[in-house]
């Protein structure tokens, strides 16, 4: 399959929004609200604790003590019951969209000429469609997926941010000794740069990964269109007879085996798997790794000099893990989408098939009697 530039495939995806929003409006304002909900709800957990710990650590205050846990269970009961109420919400919404997207292409199909509509190049591009659905859920399908990922990540990331300011604001005391280098603005920049680095490069390897998944589309299309007459044969009574006496087991394991190679272990998904799609898989998660040993590093050297409390290594360490995770879970949604572009062509390809008949624009001459004659001219 041909790889797109990003301009056409920030076109195919905000056209394949545009024709799921005409269809499900509610389920993508579910979805948001939902995805915003349960991005910042970890967030309160986080802050709150860190603040409990620090006071635990420092004067034991008990009313300031009581406070914070009272903030806690209030906080953490409201959050829980809106969470739930917006999961109710967001499936009941979201309940319908498979038959949604069907419909699509029924609606389509209903409304073509009957010359297009008999084509067989149109049934083989709505089969192409269909077979990528059903393999990997790309096309219009992925859109709906991607769509939580990329709410829930945006709120994550500004989350975070929003608890990780203080981390370089705060000073480690002058008398640390050479701790107190880390109040350094190169280190700053440094620590900055290390994360985006790391939060952009993990995703990007991860994506590259999965783009090889691209590559198998026709042969995955062949083996899904096999796998579906063949890989069934057995289980239909009504062939039982035909299949022992003319041995169609024989016929169905050949066409299995030899066409459907993108789901057996020697084909070439699971060899790019031991290869490179492998190698990139774990390239990736080891720079997260390296990502996340340096910040406990930096948090914690800065909290021995001085600069912050116990409680704060927890706030600090756990939104900056966060960070990252909701960055690298941004890229990676939109190098899903970007990938799931490619699937999108023949989506619209089949969606614009034009109506070439002639669409007569005189009206019927209206009969008080109604009664009309219907003559076919050749």
């Amino acid at each position: 399959m041909d790889r797109l530039s990003i301009k056409q495939a920030f076109s195919l995806t905000m056209r394949g929004y545009k024709l799921l929003w005409s269809q499900m409006p509610g389920m993508f304002i579910s979805k948001s609200i939902s995805a915003v909900v349960e991005a910042l709800t970890p967030y309160v957990g986080i802050f709150i604790a860190a603040q409990l710990i620090n006071e635990i650590a420092g004067e034991r205050d008990p009313d300031r003590l009581r406070f914070y846990a009272i903030v806690a269970l209030v906080t953490t009961a409201v959050l829980g019951l809106a969470s739930a109420g917006l999961s109710r919400w967001k499936a009941y919404e979201s309940s319908g969209w498979h038959h949604a997207i069907n419909a699509i292409y029924a609606g389509k199909m209903r409304t073509m000429n009957y010359s297009a509509m008999e084509d067989g190049k149109t049934h083989d591009l709505l089969a192409h469609i269909q077979q990528s659905q059903n393999w990997g859920s790309w096309g219009i399908m992925n859109l709906a997926a991607q769509f939580d990922a990329l709410v829930r990540s945006f709120f994550s990331i500004f989350g975070a941010i929003a608890l990780t300011v203080s981390l370089f604001t705060l000073q480690v005391p002058a008398d640390a000794g050479t701790v107190a280098t880390l109040n350094h603005p190169l280190f700053v920049v440094g620590i900055i740069a290390i994360m985006l680095i790391a939060t952009t490069l993990a995703p990007a390897l991860g994506i590259k990964a999965r783009s090889y998944w691209t590559r198998q589309v026709e042969g995955a299309k062949e083996g899904n269109r096999m796998f579906s007459e063949f890989g069934y044969h057995g289980a239909v009574a009504s062939r039982a007879m035909d299949i022992r006496m003319y041995r169609q087991d024989v016929l169905a394991k050949k066409y299995n085996t030899r066409t459907a190679s993108s789901f057996r272990k020697n084909g070439p998904v699971a060899m790019w798997a031991r290869g490179p799609m492998g190698v990139l898989a774990a390239a990736s998660a080891a720079v997260g790794h390296v990502f996340t040993g340096v910040i406990y590093v930096f948090v914690c050297l800065k909290a021995w000099g001085g600069a912050f409390g116990v409680g704060s290594i927890t706030q600090y360490v756990r939104a900056i893990t966060a960070m990252a995770t909701g960055f690298s879970d941004l890229v990676q949604a939109l190098g899903v989408l970007y990938n799931n572009a490619s699937f999108l062509q023949p989506v619209f390809e089949y969606l614009d098939i034009e109506n070439e008949m002639y669409q007569g624009s005189l009206t019927t001459e209206k009969r008080s009697d109604n009664k009309y004659n219907v003559e076919f001219k050749m």
